[in-house]
């Protein structure tokens, strides 16, 4: 299955976005994030599981169990690519 933003609720007054599946099967699943590109950026990705520590990466594997709600949570956090600007005049 392939999601976008637009699948998802912004949670007014918050800077997230949520989408609830429900009904899933119980099983392990991966989920990765894809689309956060942007041009003249740096982009690093952490992920949690649950109450779990953040990890690095863009892609987390997940348990669905019987009766329980597993969350996965990802963060981008992005940096301006910089270089050098030389003028010159003769």
């Amino acid at each position: 299955m392939e999601l976008t933003l637009k699948d998802f609720t912004h949670e007014k007054g918050t800077k997230d976005y949520v989408l609830t599946i429900d009904k899933v099967l119980v099983g392990d699943y991966s989920v990765k994030e894809t689309t956060k590109d942007v041009t003249g950026k740096d982009v690093s990705v952490s992920y949690t599981i649950g109450d779990g520590e953040a990890q690095t990466g863009d892609t987390a594997a997940a348990t669905v169990t019987k009766g329980q709600k597993t969350e996965v949570a990802f963060e981008d956090n992005y940096t301006n690519q910089t270089g050098s600007f030389e003028l010159k005049k003769t």
